[in-house]
Formats: C-alpha cells, structure tokens, sequence
C-alpha cells in the first residue's frame, strides 16, 4: 500500500490567484500531485 511520507507543499510557481498544485513524496519513492483548490480530489501518481 502506497502511503504519504510527507506533508503537501505547494509549487514555487504557484500564483496568489489559487491556480496551485501541491505535491507529497509517497513510500513506493514516487511523488503524489493534487489541486490545492481540491485537496479531496483525484491525486496524480508518478
């Protein structure tokens, strides 16, 4: 099972205007990316 081993940061490129993904590494050494507007939503695996 895939897990979180870190907090979500968001990008440094990420706008004032809310247009923000985050990421998070995850314990199989991948990284998770969210919709910082949608933090309960779909999460990209890569």
């Amino acid at each position: 099972m895939t897990e979180l081993i870190s907090s979500f940061r968001k990008s440094s490129y990420s706008t004032s205007q809310g247009e923000c993904v985050e990421v998070a590494l995850v314990s199989t050494g991948g990284r998770v990316i969210r919709d910082s507007e949608n933090p309960h939503g779909p999460l990209l695996h890569i």
